[in-house]
């Protein structure tokens, strides 16, 4: 029978080498545990950021309308009655009917407001013509995730799925896109959209036709 003798110095060996296994456990678990904290609070930050900016978009979209003050529609009134009373001139000697139409109608406030109504009109009818063009549609944005995004492939030959995992793009990047469309139904519905409003344009006309000859009627039977 042979004994084997274990000295105490060969006992502690072993166990200086499983305490230190043990810290170097530790150590690698706190260092995983810490970075997965900091891209904790990372995901949180970015997220807070995000509710913030939505909330922010949101209370900008809403909009109460409000209504002027008595006080501020005065102000306003009394400042448009001496623009439109500027280039007034005052009446010299006796007036004659020629020149009594002449100032109806260049300083008559009915025949300015349907001037204004023509010529917004005619805006409004330029506008509508551009429906009728393609549209250009230019988008941005920024796109993160906190974690990477994983992909599997199969392979062509042997139709079986590879064990490895691959990153098929980066967490975080910008998006941009620019579109153009011609649609045929949005061009249709632009021209009649058009025609419709060069019809109000000439109703326009007529009512400052109207306007002109009822002034120079009332000009008349007032001389």
């Amino acid at each position: 029978m042979t004994i084997r003798k274990v000295s105490a110095n060969s006992f502690a060996a072993i166990d200086e080498s499983h305490l230190f296994a043990r810290r170097q456990n530790g150590n690698a678990t706190q260092q995983l545990a810490n970075g997965s904290s900091a891209v904790d609070r990372q995901s949180l930050a970015m997220k807070a950021t995000l509710a913030l900016l939505a909330l922010s978009v949101s209370a900008c979209s809403h909009i109460d309308p409000v209504a002027l003050s008595k006080e501020e529609m005065r102000t306003q009134a009394q400042a448009t009655l001496a623009a439109l009373e500027a280039d007034v001139d005052n009446i010299s000697g006796e007036l004659t009917l020629d020149e009594a139409l002449a100032r109806g109608l260049k300083f008559n406030l009915d025949r300015r407001a349907k001037m204004m109504e023509e010529a917004i009109a005619f805006q409004v009818l330029d506008v509508t013509q551009y429906d009728m063009l393609p549209r250009l549609v230019a988008q941005a944005g920024y796109d993160w995730r906190d974690s990477d995004k994983l992909s599997q492939s199969v392979n062509a030959d042997t139709g079986k799925l590879s064990e490895s995992l691959f990153i098929s793009e980066e967490r975080s990047g910008t998006i941009s896109s620019l579109t153009l469309t011609w649609s045929i139904l949005d061009m249709g519905v632009g021209y009649y959209a058009s025609r419709q409003q060069a019809d109000r344009v000439l109703i326009a006309a007529e009512r400052r036709r109207k306007a002109l000859l009822l002034l120079m009627q009332d000009i008349r039977t007032s001389y």
